[in-house]
């Protein structure tokens, strides 16, 4: 970028830089930091310490100025530098920048999750054009389903279908932010971009489901089903004896299209779940 990168092994260099973010904090007030660029650090053969250096490794100059950032604040890194090693130095990771792309917000979100141990994941700022679908609206936050969403569009300026969306997908983030966020995580398929993801916790299991593959049916509790895909025919595979099960579908919007009891037995069933729309399934024990 025609910029200069800094030498982090110089004290006076992770003071300067470290002062300034610590400044940030405690005489402006901010709540969270995002630290952006430590990957500039990194070039090939970095030439030998000029005088001054206290150590001898860029790595331990980074490693060193981390460890100087505030500690009572939020701290978000984000991709590329998301190694374990950067774990201590922060409270949460983001998606690198996919504007506009909810296919390459998924992938880099269920990446992170895979890698970020303790931290919180975040997606990419999530935008549309102020005419968008609905469900178009609700797909880019499915796709955002097992990360932290964060919107960057004026909520001012939305329609009202569009605000239906945001209350609804956010308010089910929230509901289910256990599941979602602590839950056994299990995407599928990462040589096609996680075309399906799965969280599982106490009764409840999450699946999104992002292109037109089948979906298993848990034996007992709650399957909550959200369809990211342009198709509103969702195929449900029950691998058990079967039984009834209670059927309530949403549309993007969270209104309900249709309530139901459906038997299940062992092998392929269809169900009609709208696009940017919520299936919920519920078996009894």
């Amino acid at each position: 970028m025609d910029a200069a990168v800094v030498d982090p092994r110089h004290p006076y260099v992770r003071e300067l830089l470290a002062g300034h973010l610590t400044r940030a904090v405690e005489e402006w007030g901010v709540d969270g930091l995002k630290i952006d660029f430590i990957d500039q650090f990194a070039v090939e053969d970095p030439p030998e310490p000029a005088p001054g250096a206290d150590c001898a490794t860029v790595n331990e100059g980074v490693r060193r100025l981390l460890a100087m950032l505030p500690r009572d604040c939020l701290v978000e890194l984000r991709q590329p530098y998301v190694s374990p090693g950067l774990w201590p130095y922060a409270t949460m990771v983001r998606a690198s920048d996919c504007p506009l792309s909810p296919a390459h917000n998924r992938q880099r979100t269920v990446d992170l999750r895979l890698i970020a141990g303790p931290l919180a994941v975040h997606a990419d700022m999530m935008m549309w054009h102020p005419s968008e679908s609905p469900e178009r609206v609700a797909a880019q936050l499915v796709n955002a389903l097992f990360a932290v969403p964060q919107i960057s569009v004026d909520l001012t300026a939305q329609t009202p279908e569009q605000l239906d969306v945001l209350r609804f997908w956010l308010g089910f983030v929230r509901r289910h932010a256990d599941v979602l966020q602590e839950g056994a995580f299990e995407p599928a398929r990462p040589d096609l971009m996680y075309p399906q993801v799965t969280a599982r916790g106490d009764g409840v299991v999450v699946t999104a489901r992002y292109a037109p593959l089948p979906v298993r049916v848990p034996e007992t509790g709650t399957l909550l089903l959200a369809n990211a895909d342009d198709s509103p025919d969702v195929l449900l595979r029950v691998t058990d004896a079967g039984g009834t099960a209670r059927a309530v579908v949403r549309d993007c919007r969270g209104r309900v299209v249709s309530e139901r009891t459906v038997k299940l037995a062992a092998g392929a069933h269809e169900l009609t779940v709208p696009t940017g729309g919520l299936l919920t399934l519920t078996r009894p024990a």
